[in-house]
């Protein structure tokens, strides 16, 4: 099995349109190395056997697509348990949407037009700002999931509260967009000691109606209410942004040989937000799954195997990163 799943990995590596070709013998085609280590039959053959719970114990209580997930559930647990639990991330966090690749017939099936797959399994990801290791993750199954109680009963806030409510009161700081960016979810963070900071739409309720006037280009406007500041900077476009972490400072940037002025909650964000798209952008250079996989969860497997093997790959460079710390230091005295 441990061989059967490096070629999994291997082929999004050495990349074939179709699984066959992998064990050509055509000197255009050839790969000798996994015929050497297994045969084309074998390999299918466990492809196909490829299961990992029981449809009979599957319970019939639930919905589509609850019961749709029950056949990789036990699977995602583990991975994500051993995620959290071999690593704690730095202070800042970011949570955001990640969408796997599925076009066929699957009740979990999502369309989010901005992202690259469109269509496919949507998962709620924590990941660490910089390194892009994901802590924590849930897969959205509908409206019956599992979720942590918020002050404001949205859906949005419970997600969450459920991917940080772990690291709650320990001093973290969390990155959202405007879909999670709420003043009561803000709030209720920062009661228990975890700041946070999002892009946020001005029609949510309880933000302050001066933010709607105009102001010139560059110029910032902001309004406090006890630990929140939200602000409106107009650069090119509007931007609006809710922190409970933050002042309207500004500070000087640099792009394209321009110097120009831009509030510090901006460049913060920019600096940490994009930890789940950089993860992403990571797995799609080597995608172990393939696009023609006809079962949802083999393909998910495929996936869950990428994410490991990514968070493996952040903490070995972490680990080499420690250890050379470490040796110049020791020479250094």
């Amino acid at each position: 099995m441990n061989i059967f799943f490096a070629l999994m990995l291997l082929q999004g590596i050495v990349q074939k349109p179709e699984l066959e070709m992998f064990w050509s013998t055509r000197p255009l085609l050839d790969t000798p190395y996994i015929r050497q280590v297994m045969t084309s039959q074998r390999f299918l053959l466990l492809l196909c056997c490829l299961h990992f719970v029981t449809n009979t114990s599957l319970p019939q209580d639930i919905s589509k697509a609850e019961k749709s997930f029950a056949k990789i559930k036990p699977v995602f647990d583990f991975l994500i348990d051993k995620f959290s639990t071999v690593y704690v991330p730095n202070e800042n966090i970011a949570v955001d949407e990640s969408l796997m690749l599925f076009k066929g017939r699957l009740a979990m099936k999502q369309y989010i037009p901005l992202k690259r797959a469109r269509f496919g399994l949507k998962l709620y990801e924590l990941c660490e700002s910089g390194s892009g290791y994901l802590w924590k993750a849930l897969v959205h199954t509908g409206p019956s999931m599992a979720l942590k109680n918020s002050a404001d009963c949205l859906k949005s806030s419970q997600i969450v509260m459920t991917l940080v409510d772990e690291l709650l009161g320990k001093g973290y700081c969390v990155y959202v967009d405007n879909y999670y960016t709420l003043p009561m979810l803000f709030r209720e963070l920062h009661k228990q000691q975890t700041d946070a900071i999002g892009t946020v739409r001005l029609n949510r309720k309880h933000m302050p109606a001066q933010l709607k006037v105009k102001i010139p280009r560059g110029s910032t406007v902001a309004r406090y209410s006890e630990e929140l500041m939200s602000l409106k900077w107009l650069d090119k476009k509007e931007v609006m942004m809710l922190s409970t972490y933050h002042d309207e400072s500004m500070s000087e940037i640099e792009k394209r040989g321009v110097k120009k002025n831009k509030p510090v909650v901006i460049v913060d964000y920019n600096n940490s937000m994009g930890a789940v798209d950089s993860a992403d952008q990571m797995l799609t250079t080597y995608p172990a799954e393939r696009n023609r996989h006809k079962v949802w969860y083999k393909k998910f497997f495929r996936h869950l195997l990428s994410l490991a093997v990514l968070n493996a790959y952040i903490l070995y460079k972490k680990t080499m990163a420690a250890i050379q710390c470490h040796t110049l230091n020791s020479d250094f005295y």
